[in-house]
């Protein structure tokens, strides 16, 4: 029993982690469009030329909360070198 389980969540680590993508420096962005945090939209061009940071988190997830403050909490030490979105 221990041995199935063991496999289980082996394969579903390995489906997980295969569909992680890593974007490459000079990469062009796929068109998408989004509301910041303060409900302005956001699109690929607002962003061109600019160094941007993109976070994506779920806010049910504790460790993502935990980034997300942590992200914050350092804003004013990053936001001349970045766009936090």
């Amino acid at each position: 029993m221990k041995r199935g389980k063991l496999t289980l969540v082996l394969m579903a680590a390995a489906l997980f982690l295969g569909q992680i993508s890593f974007a490459d420096v000079g990469q062009v962005l796929p068109k998408f469009s989004f509301k910041d945090a303060e409900g302005k939209t956001v699109t690929q061009e607002n962003l061109k030329g600019k160094k941007t940071l993109l976070v994506f988190s779920q806010m049910a997830c504790r460790q993502c909360r935990y980034e997300v403050k942590e992200l914050m909490s350092k804003k004013d030490q990053i936001a001349n070198m970045y766009v936090i979105l």
